[in-house]
């Protein structure tokens, strides 16, 4: 094969085998001749034979047509193995449409006359043709043959793939995920150490991805938090293609029992709102594959899911450059390192990338693109899915060989089936008629308020508010007021603990004094939206300060450090997350929405007090929800004269770049959220919107949350 193909097949750069070929390599290729000749002479033999048998039982006129075929394939053999070309091969001629479709492109391009006797003759051929192909060698045969030999003449997995790397002919035929499939099978099964890492990574995935996260909304039953399974919990999310139309979007459903459709593809962007559920299913699919490693499905059999977080790379290659192979192979237990390594050259690794839009700052982001794309470049044939928001991925936009998708609100049946799934999971001891019951309950209870229902589309918005339904509470009208449930809800238990106490730092309002300008802070600062410990106490002693400036600094230091111990044994919204390169602990909120809502509700205070801090936040994708958080914060804290008077700043904000259409997009984002302001507001900023699009062209959409 050429260099192309087999690069293709071993997924790494040929250079680096260029010092292997050794005697046992000639030996092998002297042994197995037909892989030099080429196997297309093989395929090309087998079709011709094929020919010369049902000339036995053709009449003359049927002979006659084939006459000249066998010649004239022999004197261009690339034009007709390349009618075998694209996605199916030699083994989807089981396939009746198949064998109709190569039967006409073969007809089409030999047949002498109009006759159309031709194409019926080939589709006779073809049928016949895998018994004759397999007469001469059996793809089976030639697996077990290729590969038995293969391994008795190597030690390693490097030298088998030198091995293929010295086949001169190319085989365009063959079916390269069959190949690989096969030789990392045969692999897995005969090198122990190989297979004992892979069963210890497939634990390694299950311990931390089984269960979902949801720390402060985790319900309790007797005191006892209840754990929430993944796989009982999820529930099969829409994605469509970037450009589809809504109405095909509906017809484009992952089903948890199939391969999802963003593996069917080697390249795979999925672009979705904040709380759409990008990372869950980015989980799911690697829990799904490493817990059915003994089912009949071929991709689970053999497939090393690898998850990562851009944001975590991003923060490792500010301080230690390295390319993404050392990154992935160095970022857990020592021991996956060969394993990895092995994987990563086998071409075998499903790379899961959460989190593109994730990277704070621009020029670290579009290096981070760049490594990414270096990386698969490396490893073209791992297959790769990159999750990132809608809002301000275009600014780094993957290069061409990625399919694009976008992940689509819950509909109907999905709130439904999220309800029923909720209840089953927390009440266990539950008939399901009990639980049909209860489900429905919620769900009617979502259903008869548009507002909420609205709001329930949204993956993490649903989980908040059955959160709420099962603690017994009015269900919310919008955002801001889930939020706040959330935050009071992660709250109680430190009032609770300080109520008696002699402490200042005591109630729910002193710790979102607090909590919004570090949020803030962070997001204008973290690229990983972690920070260490040690600048950690150094905020939040400083925002502490400023309305408790009576407090003596030994008692700021005291609260600090009693909040940050809080902080690690409950596990909210706001907890440690893990430990950084410098060996200090890191704190995280659980999930970027939550940062955004505190750093809307700062913004919303430093404008209610005449600050413009906002300004610096409307020319940065970044900050498009924070600003719709802060217009949601005002309206529904501050009052409809002081939301009318943002929304009026942002319209009168000179826009250096106003073809781009930010400053409209952001507007049409802030009133979808149903905020409060005076009529005179909303008409002149929909005239400024439609003004806009009048001036642009009907061809110019506006971003998307």
């Amino acid at each position: 094969m050429t260099p192309e193909v087999a690069s293709a097949l071993i997924g790494i750069p040929l250079s680096i085998f260029a010092n292997l070929a050794t005697t046992r390599v000639e030996s092998f290729l002297s042994k197995h001749a037909y892989l030099t000749v080429g196997l297309d002479d093989l395929f090309i033999n087998s079709f011709i034979t094929t020919i010369k048998e049902h000339n036995k039982i053709y009449d003359s006129s049927s002979k006659n047509s084939l006459k000249q075929l066998p010649q004239r394939i022999k004197r261009d053999k690339e034009t007709f193995l390349s009618l075998f070309g694209g996605i199916k091969t030699v083994h989807s001629l089981s396939d009746p449409t198949y064998v109709k479709e190569i039967a006409q492109l073969i007809s089409d391009k030999y047949k002498a006359t109009n006759d159309d006797l031709l194409y019926y003759i080939i589709q006779d051929c073809l049928h016949d043709y895998m018994r004759c192909f397999f007469a001469e060698i059996s793809d089976k045969q030639f697996m077990s043959i290729v590969l038995t030999d293969l391994f008795e003449c190597t030690n390693k997995l490097n030298d088998a793939f030198a091995i293929l790397s010295r086949i001169d002919e190319k085989t365009a035929w063959i079916d390269q995920h069959y190949f690989r499939e096969s030789l990392f099978k045969y692999y897995g099964q005969s090198d122990e150490d190989y297979r004992k890492s892979l069963l210890e990574y497939d634990d390694f995935i299950q311990r931390h991805y089984k269960e979902l996260q949801l720390r402060g909304f985790t319900p309790h039953i007797g005191g006892t938090a209840v754990a929430m399974e993944l796989e009982k919990i999820f529930v099969p999310l829409n994605i469509s293609n970037e450009s589809s139309t809504s109405a095909e979007c509906q017809n484009n459903c992952i089903n948890k029992k199939e391969s999802e459709p963003l593996l069917k593809y080697q390249r795979s962007v999925l672009l979705g709102k904040p709380g759409s559920g990008k990372s869950t299913l980015l989980k799911h699919i690697a829990v799904s594959i490493s817990s059915n490693r003994k089912s009949t499905n071929l991709l689970s059999k053999s497939i090393v899911p690898i998850l990562f977080k851009v944001s975590d790379y991003a923060e490792s290659y500010k301080s230690k450059h390295d390319n993404l192979h050392n990154y992935l192979c160095n970022r857990i237990e020592s021991k996956f390192k060969e394993f990895f390594h092995t994987t990563l050259l086998c071409s075998n690794a499903l790379i899961l990338i959460d989190g593109l839009d994730e990277v704070t700052d621009k020029s670290l982001r579009l290096r981070i693109t760049d490594r990414i794309e270096e990386f698969m470049s490396t490893y073209p044939k791992c297959q790769c899915v990159i999750t990132s928001r809608i809002i301000g991925y275009d600014e780094v936009r993957l290069g061409c060989g990625f399919e694009h998708f976008l992940l689509d609100d819950f509909n109907k049946e999905q709130i439904k089936k999220f309800s029923n799934n909720w209840i089953a999971i927390i009440h266990k001891d539950w008939t399901n008629e009990v639980i049909a019951k209860e489900s429905n309950e919620l769900f009617e209870s979502i259903s008869k308020n548009s507002s909420v229902f609205k709001l329930a589309t949204n993956p993490l918005l649903m989980t908040i508010i059955a959160m709420i339904y099962f603690k017994g509470r009015r269900l919310p009208n919008n955002r801001i007021q889930l939020y706040e449930f959330s935050t009071e809800t992660f709250l109680e238990s430190w009032v609770r603990l300080r109520v008696t106490s002699d402490s200042q730092l005591k109630s729910k309002e002193d710790i979102i004094e607090i909590l919004s300008p570090l949020a803030y802070y962070m997001h204008k600062t973290k690229s990983n939206a972690c920070i260490e410990e040690g600048e950690l106490l150094i905020k939040f002693e400083q925002f502490y300060e400023q309305f408790h400036t009576s407090a003596c600094l030994e008692t700021v230091k005291k609260e600090t450090r009693e909040f940050i111990a809080f902080l690690r044994e409950q596990a909210g919204f706001f907890y440690e997350i893990g430990i950084s390169d410098t060996g200090e602990n890191l704190f995280s909120f659980m999930h970027l929405t939550f940062e955004e809502y505190f750093a809307g509700m700062f913004l919303a205070n430093d404008f209610n007090n005449g600050g413009s801090l906002w300004k610096d936040a409307v020319n940065s994708s970044r900050w498009t929800e924070i600003l719709r958080l802060t217009a949601a914060h005002l309206s529904a804290h501050m009052g409809r004269f002081k939301t009318t008077e943002f929304i009026n700043a942002i319209v009168k904000l000179s826009d250096d770049f106003p073809e781009i259409g930010r400053r409209e997009a952001l507007l049409i984002q802030m009133l979808s959220d149903d905020i409060i302001i005076s009529d005179g507001c909303k008409f002149n900023t929909i005239e400024k919107i439609v003004r806009y699009f009048l001036q642009i062209g009907p061809q110019v959409i506006p971003l998307q949350a």
